[in-house]
């Protein structure tokens, strides 16, 4: 009995470590403000090139940087709107 409550407290705390070590990752590649700050990029550059022939792809990656951007995925969000960018030709961060 001592046993698996040794084991228990042992994963828990592994658990622990490991989500607050995932947060610090996620952190450190993205946050909310860049996140907002790419989106208005995105979209001033979609605004600016309506004529562009991957503008139709660049609305469909700047709605996936939303979404992971929405749900504290900042760096895939992230990367999703400077995909955004280069479709349209313009560089980002």
């Amino acid at each position: 009995m001592r046993l698996a409550t040794v084991t228990l407290s042992v994963a828990a705390l592994c658990t622990g470590i490991a989500l607050s070590s995932i947060s610090a990752a996620a952190e450190e590649t993205g946050s909310p403000s860049n996140c907002l700050k790419l989106a208005d990029e995105v979209n001033q550059a979609l605004a600016a090139n309506p004529q562009s022939s991957n503008h139709e792809a660049a609305v469909k990656e700047k709605f996936r940087g939303q979404g992971f951007c929405a749900n504290g995925m900042y760096g895939d969000g992230l990367a999703h709107y400077e995909h955004a960018l280069k479709l349209l030709g313009v560089s980002g961060r």
